[in-house]
């Protein structure tokens, strides 16, 4: 017999109601689990009346109070004594068991879905086989298979699954570039933000097609991710392919990177500023960004505290302290050593002043002509650290010009330096490249890879695969860490992972964070190694330290849930905050997810809404489902005694703006947000009473994408 909707609605709230009878709720000061009795309302009263009635659609409220209370032993025990489950029931246990692990009855279960065509059911098969476990041998080819049928179904997961995972990979079909662009095409043309962003990172990484992720960039409008707006920065920066160099539209980018939390923009921002590079030069603004840079352990960014410490603009001149900072390029690049002598001998580091002596000594010997210590005077003016000599990079210039003339190798990739940025002279690539030319054919490694650099991406040449890899062998031959990642990272693309681990380990060694963390997903994931968790945890771990948010998420992640790792909820919970802080978005997102099971509202609040201003539509859809869900709660006096937070007061605005975020979502092709805004709610706010009806349109677009709900429904309304 079939309820009415109003019965169902009931039993909805109810859901809601139960759910926060017994909880999993985080303590994030102390990182510990713990169990909280928040409610009045006797659940096992409810459940014991359940079992012993014959009501398919309060059997499935039950479960799906289980489910989304993670409490899936019970949800199993609740089930087996069901004497006669709905096929609502049957879909949700079989997604229970996927998500506990037991992939053989989970599979069981949605094969017999599978056989009368319903899609969820092909979607969850196509996880099962593609994962792979010890009762469910990995096949890549059964779920590259389930996934083309769902994703020509209309399935935006399955486009995205099928793009990264299978034609770009070659796993289960042969490797394909075009595809992988078609089918990030087809998810991005639907309004999928994370399909925009993998487009724009392919892009730039395999297609070196600066236009396109430019044109995908514009078309993700106030939703762009971090990471894509960092990149974005830096095509506008270097002038990469066919994008002309534009500091100030890069400066722009970087300042909203960096105000949604990005470390690495904020260094780059300290660097602009210290330079006037796109803005004013404002010595204050570049010396905080780059504290606040360097205490999120971003290694660049201690160059440019040096640069402050050496010149004294914006803090007290401290030569020593400038000297230590620089030192964090020794393992980082051999060659930085000469430029820390050359700087050394320049200073009474006992009493921490200029050596008044050697000063003079330089000044004699450039006026001789001598290519060192026109390098050394260089320098001196360059930073200006000595009083009688202020900061001057006109004259910085022309002493690298005289050191450069002299053939003097240091002088040439310097002066090269000055070219690309107009730093103390005109702007002029060519003249860059024609110096750094002449320095990398002296072996100098820093002109090979800053040459190999500006092949690889177009800038200021013709864009030259060939020449770009020659040169980053060359460059990491003689030890550059950075030419060493980009090659790996060449090779991986080219899918010889043999010699892309070979670099990346190489790079690692000399602390590489990006090094370290594509090293460790290797290992993990088995691509290119043995499946190693014991090694891809400890790369993780260096990488999480050396300031990877990327790292920092994923170790988090694996700690808080205990994932192939020893579970330590307070280490994962701090690992996954200082990876939002810096704007990962994933991270942002499940803080938001586990401040909202802990029934710290505000701070879910919080969370939620900085990865939805990213474009997560999981995030976009729990913030809208919790204004909505919390609007109709407190309408219906669900809670008596008990309101949830609310960031506005008036209940009809909150509601409009969880409808705003669940639509952003359901654009996205987000199954939840498509769900919940198939139901159409007419709520009298304040009052006990709302309607409901249903889009059926929007149902079938839910249930296309995976929604469990959507075809809970369908299945209730015999469709």
């Amino acid at each position: 017999m079939k309820i009415n909707k109003k019965i169902f609605l009931v039993i909805t709230s109810l859901i809601l109601a139960a759910s926060c009878v017994f909880v999993f709720a985080v303590d994030t000061k102390q990182g510990t689990k713990k169990q909280e009795n928040i409610s009045t309302v006797s659940f096992d009263e409810f459940v014991s009346s359940v079992e012993k009635g014959n009501n398919p659609q309060q059997q499935y409220a039950v479960l799906k109070m289980y489910y989304e209370s993670m409490k899936y032993r019970d949800a199993v025990n609740f089930y087996n004594k069901i004497t006669n489950p709905n096929d609502a029931s049957k879909l949700l246990i079989a997604k229970i068991y996927y998500e506990s692990g037991d992939y053989k009855k989970a599979l069981n279960l949605f094969q017999k879905f599978a056989d009368k065509d319903i899609l969820v059911a092909k979607f969850y098969m196509g996880l099962i086989y593609f994962a792979g476990n010890s009762d469910i041998k990995q096949d890549y080819k059964k779920a590259f298979e389930l996934f083309n049928y769902c994703s020509e179904k209309g399935n935006i997961k399955s486009k995205i699954n099928l793009a990264e995972n299978f034609y770009f990979l070659g796993r289960g079909v042969e490797k394909d570039t075009k595809k992988v662009i078609e089918l990030y095409k087809e998810a991005a043309d639907y309004g999928n933000m994370e399909a925009k962003s993998k487009l724009i990172s392919y892009y730039l990484s395999v297609k070196k097609d600066f236009v396109k992720s430019l044109e995908q960039f514009y078309s993700m409008g106030e939703y762009a991710d971090i990471n894509t707006i960092r990149n974005v920065a830096e095509i506008y920066y270097a002038g990469m392919g066919e994008v002309k160099q534009n500091y100030k539209k890069s400066f722009e980018l970087y300042n909203k990177a960096a105000k949604k939390g990005s470390t690495y923009a904020k260094y780059m921002l300290s660097t602009m500023y210290y330079f006037g590079l796109g803005t004013s030069i404002d010595y204050k603004k570049s010396f905080e960004l780059a504290v606040e840079a360097v205490e999120k352990n971003c290694y660049q960014a201690k160059k440019v505290l040096g640069f402050h410490y050496c010149s004294g603009k914006a803090v007290k001149q401290d030569l020593n302290k400038a000297i230590e900072l620089f030192k964090f390029e020794g393992k980082q690049n051999e060659k930085n050593k000469h430029f820390i002598d050359s700087l050394s001998q320049l200073i009474d580091t006992k009493n921490n002043k200029i050596n008044s002596t050697k000063i003079k000594e330089i000044v004699n010997l450039a006026k001789q002509g001598k290519a060192e210590a026109e390098y050394k005077l260089g320098i001196i003016y360059y930073f200006g650290i000595d009083d009688s000599m202020k900061q001057d990079y006109q004259k910085a210039f022309e002493c690298f010009k005289k050191a450069a003339d002299h053939g003097y190798t240091e002088g040439e990739y310097n002066l090269a330096i000055m070219y690309f940025y107009g730093i103390g002279t005109e702007k002029n690539i060519q003249k860059s490249i024609e110096w750094l030319q002449k320095s990398a054919k002296r072996g100098d490694y820093e002109s090979e890879y800053f040459l190999a650099a500006m092949y690889h991406s177009g800038i200021g040449v013709e864009q030259n695969y060939n020449k770009a890899i020659e040169l980053y062998k060359k460059a990491s031959e003689h030890g550059n860490a950075e030419a060493q990642y980009q090659l790996g990272s060449i090779y991986y693309v080219k899918q010889d992972y043999n010699k892309a681990i070979e670099l990346y380990k190489k790079a690692a060694e000399q602390e590489n964070g990006a090094a370290e963390y594509l090293l460790a997903a290797m290992y993990y994931s088995g691509i290119g190694a043995e499946q190693n968790y014991n090694k891809a945890f400890e790369l993780y771990n260096k990488a999480a330290e050396h300031g990877s948010s990327e790292a920092q998420y994923v170790l988090g992640l694996s700690l808080y849930y205990g994932m192939k790792i020893q579970q330590d909820y307070q280490r994962g919970f701090k690992l996954l905050l200082k990876a939002a802080d810096q704007g990962n978005v994933d991270a942002q997102y499940l803080i938001g997810w586990v401040y909202k099971k802990a029934l710290d509202y505000k701070k879910a609040f919080e969370w939620l809404q900085k990865a939805a201003e990213q474009g997560k539509a999981e995030a976009q859809y729990e913030l809208g489902s919790f204004y909505r869900q919390t609007v109709i709660l407190n309408s219906t006096h669900v809670y008596e005694n008990k309101k949830f937070y609310l960031p506005v007061s008036d209940l009809e605005l909150a509601y409009n703006e969880g409808t705003k975020w669940l639509q952003k979502a359901a654009e996205q092709g987000n199954e939840k947000a498509l769900y919940e805004l198939s139901e159409i709610r007419t709520p009298k706010y304040g009052g006990k009473e709302y309607n409901l009806r249903y889009d059926y349109e929007l149902l079938k677009k839910a249930a296309v994408n995976a929604s469990l709900d959507a075809q809970a429904y369908l299945f209730e309304m015999g469709k």
